[in-house]
């Protein structure tokens, strides 16, 4: 994807993914500072996905919310022994 269509979040993790490797590549980290690495990458991917998820949400809310409410369940009625 060109860089000119890539959303803020995806911007933000490509930064710190390259700032991870450059750590790596240029630091000559020990045990610890590569497990702090690593979960920096891994909570970096799950933001962007929450991001992603969030924007899905919002823009479904905006499509749903452009739609007649629902007044009546019309003749459903509930399944046998649920009160």
């Amino acid at each position: 994807m060109p860089a000119v269509h890539r959303t803020a979040d995806q911007r933000t993790r490509d930064q710190n993914d390259d700032r991870a490797t450059a750590l790596l590549a240029l630091e000559r980290p020990v045990a610890s500072d590569l497990r702090f690495i690593t979960a920096a990458l891994k909570i970096n991917n799950n933001l962007e996905r929450m991001g992603d998820k969030a924007a899905n949400i919002a823009d479904r809310s905006i499509a749903l919310a452009a739609e007649p409410a629902v007044t009546s369940l019309g003749r459903h009625r509930p399944p046998r022994g649920a009160r």
